[in-house]
């Protein structure tokens, strides 16, 4: 599919786009959404030559991800109408 679309059949660019992205997601697995996209928010990056944003692994290693804030939801307190 990679050849037929029109890519080079030596450019294995597309193989370590999904190694990472498999690796992303052995990462967060088990974390909230809420969670995730705490992680995304903090390691997301722009990558000024491409001009595109990437997931920054560099941030990641910032982060302790068994220790991340939980995220509750706060219930909302109920109101007494007066009808």
């Amino acid at each position: 599919m990679w050849v037929e679309s029109g890519h080079s059949a030596y450019d294995t660019r597309w193989w370590d786009e999904l190694e990472q992205e498999e690796a992303l997601d052995e990462l967060l697995c088990g974390l909230t959404d809420k969670q995730k996209d705490y992680v995304y928010s903090h390691c997301m990056n722009w990558n000024p030559f491409i001009d595109e944003p990437y997931f920054d692994f560099n941030r990641l290693d910032d982060l302790d991800l068994k220790n991340l804030p939980t995220f509750e939801e706060e219930e909302e307190p109920e109101i007494d109408l007066p009808f």
